[in-house]
């Protein structure tokens, strides 16, 4: 699972479930089911990743364990979240955080995978300054336990936070950061999050596409290569935002770029068209696969194309 061979893992998993079930081993059990809702997350099939999520919270309660209740609530919520149930997925996360304090009094906010999940969470609902309060402390955590793969998606998610609110210099830095963490480790799902977090901030923001294209491209052919379709949905949506900003065309009859020649405007109108392409296929996946921010994110780049 961890490099990329994601259809591999899926029988395993369900395997080593059944043997921990056998064995009465409840805790087992509950961690094979969250690592269930991780592969058919990345996979892109969202209902298996609903329904192990809540077989993991059950079997947390079944064998009276806290810690397990706590990030098996966090992940079911992360779980909703994907389909577009915010609200419930607002209130679990919510709940495992207050579980998680009352485990430890010195725990201020969630942690560990949960907590950067429920950064992510947040931010996208537009609780940006709980989110950023989250990222911060779970940075600091995970930074000290030397957790690399959560710690560069808490870059991530902070450099998203600094791009929305304007911080350019800051963003940049998270996301160089991140991408540097992921390139000295084996983990294919963060280096994926980080190659796209940067690409997107670059097209989006930057308006930079030849840096946006370096990334993302990369970061497709893990996604295609490893059958992350969830992820290949958002690389897409941030390839479209590539293409709205076609890599400039220099016209010998025009003195200055303060006009465009002939083949910048063929270039302006190819662009669109990938563009939209790219944002099309984009949402056909997402809505096939249920995914929620896809068709939100797929249908902002397709407003713009279509000028609404």
């Amino acid at each position: 699972m961890s490099l990329g061979r994601l259809r591999e893992a899926v029988p395993f998993y369900k395997r080593l479930k059944t043997m921990y079930i056998n064995a009465e081993d409840w805790s087992n059990a509950s961690h094979s089911d969250l690592n269930l809702v991780f592969l058919h997350t990345y996979l892109g099939t969202l209902k298996p990743s609903a329904d192990a999520a809540a077989s993991a919270v059950d079997l947390a309660r079944r064998a009276k364990n806290k810690d397990d209740e706590i990030l098996s609530v966090a992940i079911q919520a992360w779980a909703l979240h994907l389909k577009g149930e915010t609200e419930t997925a607002s209130e679990l996360f919510s709940h495992a955080e207050k579980l998680e304090q009352q485990d430890d009094s010195s725990i201020s906010h969630l942690t560990r995978n949960a907590g950067v999940r429920y950064a992510n969470h947040l931010w996208r609902t537009g609780k940006t300054d709980y989110a950023r309060m989250v990222a911060d402390a779970n940075l600091r955590y995970c930074d000290r336990n030397h957790w690399g793969f959560l710690v560069s998606r808490c870059h991530c998610i902070l450099g998203d936070l600094d791009a929305d609110a304007g911080q350019h210099a800051s963003a940049h830095e998270h996301y160089d950061t991140a991408l540097k963490i992921t390139r000295s480790i084996s983990y294919r799902p963060a280096l994926i999050e980080a190659l796209l977090a940067r690409g997107r901030w670059t097209a989006k923001y930057m308006k930079d596409a030849t840096s946006a294209f370096n990334d993302l491209n990369e970061a497709l052919g893990y996604a295609v290569e490893g059958g992350y379709r969830i992820y290949e949905a958002d690389i897409r949506v941030a390839l479209a935002w590539a293409h709205l900003t076609p890599i400039p065309i220099p016209s010998p009859s025009l003195p200055s770029a303060s006009l465009l020649g002939p083949s910048a405007v063929d270039a302006v109108d190819r662009g669109r068209e990938q563009a939209r392409v790219e944002a099309e296929r984009a949402l056909q996946m997402s809505e096939e696969m249920g995914y929620y921010w896809g068709k939100v994110d797929a249908e902002e780049v397709l407003n713009v194309i279509r000028g609404t």
